[in-house]
């Protein structure tokens, strides 16, 4: 991965510095399929802005075709122009109802840098499907998955989405959390831990976002 970061870091602006207009969309990560690219602002030739607007149709993995949402999101020029027909990309969901809310555009930025790189290392063409597996795979080797105050990442995310579906009051989250095997006052620390990761690290918040997708489903 060190020439595919290499390239990345010449292909794609840093920032990280800068606010993204429109703020935090909320929600929770889940995976979308772009349906069509609709277009993006092209900056004038003498710009360089760190956001351009983005305009795509999404729809849900696994919702039924017709199903597709109009959003307009606002990420660094190149990753607007990674953004294709076809590709899976990361979006925002809201975890009671499973309504998609918008594009994750830190995210999205995140996977088109690497997707970006192997492009032009060519080992990816452009107009490859890329799938979930691609994108979300953890070696259980990955620092990614080490267990935070004794909770794994598979206990975590039973007892985030319970806490939802369930509609467990905030005074109660510990008790519950131990019904799902959290040690005893392990729980804010595990929650808080975790939390900070799947912001981090776009594979942990996707297996979040498709656990919530998953609760909301079954609910109907």
């Amino acid at each position: 991965m060190g020439l595919l970061k290499r390239m990345a870091e010449r292909v794609m602006p840093d920032v990280t510095d800068i606010p993204r207009p429109g703020g935090d969309i909320g929600g929770v990560p889940a995976r979308a399929i772009v349906v069509e690219k609709r277009g993006f602002a092209a900056p004038a030739k003498h710009e360089a802005p760190r956001y351009v607007n983005l305009d795509l149709v999404l729809r849900l993995v696994g919702d039924d075709e017709r199903h597709t949402v109009d959003v307009r999101a606002f990420v660094a020029p190149r990753a607007a122009v990674i953004a294709t027909a076809g590709l899976e990309v990361p979006v925002r969901v809201d975890p009671a109802t499973g309504a998609l809310l918008g594009l994750d555009g830190g995210a999205w930025e995140a996977e088109s840098v690497i997707l970006d790189a192997e492009y032009e290392a060519g080992t990816r063409r452009r107009g490859d499907t890329r799938t979930a597996a691609d994108v979300l795979a953890i070696d259980d080797a990955d620092p990614a998955l080490e267990p935070i105050a004794g909770v794994d990442l598979e206990t975590w995310l039973a007892v985030e989405v319970g806490l939802v579906a369930d509609a467990i009051p905030p005074g109660e989250h510990e008790t519950y959390a131990m019904t799902k095997g959290v040690p005893a006052g392990c729980w804010a620390e595990a929650s808080d831990g975790w939390m900070k990761r799947a912001r981090k690290d776009f594979r942990i918040g996707s297996r979040l976002g498709a656990a919530h997708q998953a609760a909301a489903d079954a609910r109907g």
